[in-house]
């Protein structure tokens, strides 16, 4: 099937779970530089993945 091959209807689930990080983290970050805006990036998303593995 040609949206198996091409990877179709993927997007809809990175959607969903930035939209779920978005409402738990909030949309802002507030560090300052580049390097700490990763890190806060990094740690929203760790932290989003140790609740979503707890909740299984």
């Amino acid at each position: 099937m040609w949206s198996q091959e091409v990877g179709y209807a993927k997007r809809w689930k990175v959607e969903g779970v930035f939209s779920a990080m978005k409402r738990i983290f909030g949309e802002g970050v507030r560090a300052t530089s580049q390097k700490g805006m990763f890190r806060e990036i990094r740690m929203r998303v760790n932290g989003y993945n140790r609740m979503m593995a707890m909740m299984v």
